[in-house]
């Protein structure tokens, strides 16, 4: 499986300063609530090929 990549000239999530922490927003400028989104970006994300982590 390769990693995938993506390209800034196109709309998507961004993420934004929000207190002490960070918001999500989508390719419209709304906040991000779909929770299974939500939970795919925090989830932890390692390259298949690292290992020992």
């Amino acid at each position: 499986m390769r990693p995938r990549t993506s390209s800034c000239d196109r709309p998507g999530f961004s993420r934004v300063r929000r207190g002490r922490g960070f918001g999500r927003r989508d390719e419209k400028g709304w906040p991000l609530t779909d929770p299974a989104q939500v939970a795919r970006i925090r989830a932890p994300s390692v390259p298949p090929g690292w290992r020992d982590v």
